[in-house]
């Protein structure tokens, strides 16, 4: 072992940044997710997600938003979404 060099888990732990999965679903199913702003998909989808905190919103048109605030740190994560139908604008 050299002084000062990482110990074996360690550089693979610094190579490979921990990843969670989110598997996220919506009644009814085909709205848009976003996380962090960044459209990801539809609607049944499975997305893969660095460790942290990360902010999930479920759209549909005639819908209102679905938004959760989630912090992962590994392994998979399921959301399914409840979407309420919104109000007719008046």
């Amino acid at each position: 072992q050299v002084a000062g060099a990482p110990t074996p888990n360690e550089a693979n732990a610094a190579a490979a940044p921990a990843q969670a999965s989110i598997s996220i679903d919506s009644t009814p199913s085909g709205a848009d997710i976003e996380i962090d702003g960044a459209f990801v998909g539809d609607t049944p989808s499975a997305v893969n997600l660095p460790a942290g905190s990360h902010q999930v919103v479920v759209k549909k048109k005639g819908f209102a938003n679905w938004t959760r605030t989630l912090s992962v740190t590994s392994g998979t994560v399921h959301l399914s979404a409840d979407l309420q139908p919104q109000p007719p604008a008046q």
